[in-house]
């Protein structure tokens, strides 16, 4: 669940936040680009823009997470300048890269 608030002085032309991540293999990026998903933000007041969704981070098209993999994660905006999202979980500072655990099932 991506959760969060976005603070814009004025009304954003673009309500269209996008969560993008890498998967990294033994400190490798293995795919070419990053995969995204688009997120639809919402104007709460005074400023604020709110946004909350589930994003399966294990659409990753041909490629399969196996165990020790990493993500990569960050948040993309554009203001009405065009200016990108600067800070914490922003290209230039993505979230931490977690481990994944697998867990297997068999019948």
């Amino acid at each position: 669940m991506f959760e969060g608030q976005v603070r814009e002085v004025i009304p954003l032309m673009d309500q269209q936040l996008t969560v993008n991540w890498n998967i990294i293999r033994n400190g490798t990026v293995i795919n070419y680009q990053p995969f995204v998903n688009p997120i639809s933000i919402h104007y709460n007041n005074d400023g604020e823009y709110g946004f909350a969704e589930f994003v399966n981070l294990g659409a990753t098209g041909n490629h399969t997470l196996m165990e020790n993999d990493e993500l990569e994660i960050w948040l993309s905006l554009n203001d009405n300048s065009g200016q990108s999202l600067v800070g914490y979980a922003t290209k230039t500072e993505p979230l931490s890269r977690e481990s994944l655990g697998l867990i297997s099932y068999q019948q």
